[in-house]
């Protein structure tokens, strides 16, 4: 699965979200661009 966060997020919100992936037992890629940032979600994302 694949989030893209916005550009105008807070470091403190996506620190947030990528640590509440985390606590649902996936892992996390993230990839940062100009424009927004993505994150790749590793795990089996169903439940």
């Amino acid at each position: 699965m694949i989030i893209i966060v916005k550009q105008e997020h807070e470091k403190k919100q996506l620190d947030n979200l990528i640590k509440w992936v985390k606590n649902q037992g996936l892992e996390v890629d993230v990839s940062k661009g100009s424009h927004s940032t993505v994150l790749g979600l590793i795990g089996d994302t169903s439940k």
